[in-house]
């Protein structure tokens, strides 16, 4: 019989089967209030640029610097951008949950990771948990994202999907990501939304990038886990994240990821980095913004705002296990988890 926090699992009233239920510290879902956590997973290596576009980005969606879990990879344990890196997170943003390790990076070490800081700051199976990466900014809708996940809970939604768009440098170049003086959106302003699946870097062109704690995601993270999956109540929406991965460090990154993964016997992970390093060689040095089926948009050239989000009928064609989900059934089971939120304090606001 499956645990999850020493509960067992009860059986489902809609189809027989197990599912998950929150076994909660939170005793009363019309009053308490769920928070919010943040998780991102940093390179000390090859993020120090992007770092603090990055979190000044969250901060201003409303999240709190209290409830961000950063963690911090360097290949050196005693490489000076890890203390760097410390230094920014806690004393600029003042952000007290900071973790780092060291060594080869691996998509299940950070995982283990990922889910050694949520126990050690208790996060709740009612808490939701927003999983980032360092390239990642979610465009959130109304700018707020606390507000936007209680209409979620209202509606018995337990996670949310996000499309990748690639953003790209002007005529494709690769170029380094300069300082906060300049905004990535102007530094990037080509929105690309298939160049990460065609190219070979991504399996799909989305990611869930919010759930409740009584979720689990797959080692990489794109993916709530299959019992998950099979029994989450998804948002019908998929927002947009603008993904802000194609700056110079990406080479080295994928260079070194490739030399990793072709060192280890049955794992094939790295050809997709080859794919993304050969379409380089083949455009001289750029993406081919060019290419109609990567779908790339100037979006400097627009005075409209970029898109929030894009309905896509997902519900009725969701498969585990060659097993059709009812996803609009499991939306029917109860939830007991709070529907209000913790929103972060003035003294904890963005400085």
């Amino acid at each position: 019989m499956l645990l999850l926090r020493g509960g067992v699992l009860p059986k489902s009233p809609v189809n027989n089967k197990t599912y998950l239920r929150p076994v909660s510290s939170y005793q009363n879902p019309l009053q308490d209030q769920a928070r919010v956590w943040t998780q991102i997973t940093f390179s000390a290596e090859y993020d120090q640029e992007l770092l603090p576009h990055t979190i000044r980005h969250y901060l201003n969606v409303g999240l709190s610097p209290d409830t961000m879990l950063i963690t911090l990879h360097h290949q050196d344990p005693d490489a000076p951008e890890l203390q760097q890196a410390q230094d920014l997170l806690r004393n600029e943003f003042g952000i007290p949950h900071v973790q780092t390790w060291h060594g080869n990076f691996t998509s299940q070490k950070n995982c283990d990771m990922r889910q050694q800081h949520r126990q050690a700051v208790g996060v709740d199976d009612c808490d939701w948990i927003l999983k980032l990466d360092a390239d990642e900014l979610l465009r959130v809708p109304g700018n707020d994202m606390i507000t936007f996940l209680e209409s979620l809970g209202m509606q018995n939604f337990d996670s949310v999907s996000a499309n990748w768009v690639d953003r790209v440098a002007p005529q494709g170049q690769i170029p380094n990501i300069s300082d906060e003086s300049v905004s990535l959106a102007d530094q990037f302003p080509v929105g690309c939304h298939r160049f990460s699946q065609l190219a070979g870097d991504n399996a799909t062109t989305f990611k869930v990038v919010a759930f409740r704690g009584f979720h689990r995601e797959k080692r990489a993270g794109h993916r709530l886990a299959k019992l998950s999956r099979r029994n989450s109540c998804r948002y019908p929406v998929r927002l947009f994240m603008d993904h802000y991965k194609w700056s110079w460090p990406v080479v080295n990154k994928l260079q070194r990821r490739m030399a990793h993964y072709k060192a280890i016997e049955g794992f094939e992970w790295w050809t997709e980095s080859q794919a993304f390093l050969n379409h380089l060689d083949e455009h001289g040095g750029r993406i081919d913004i060019q290419d109609p089926q990567f779908a790339c948009q100037d979006y400097s050239t627009k005075d409209a705002a970029v898109p929030m989000a894009t309905v896509e009928s997902f519900w009725t064609d969701e498969v585990v296990d060659k097993e059709p989900v009812d996803v609009a059934a499991i939306c029917q089971r109860p939830m007991t988890c709070p529907i209000k939120l913790v929103r972060p304090s003035t003294s904890s606001l963005s400085p």
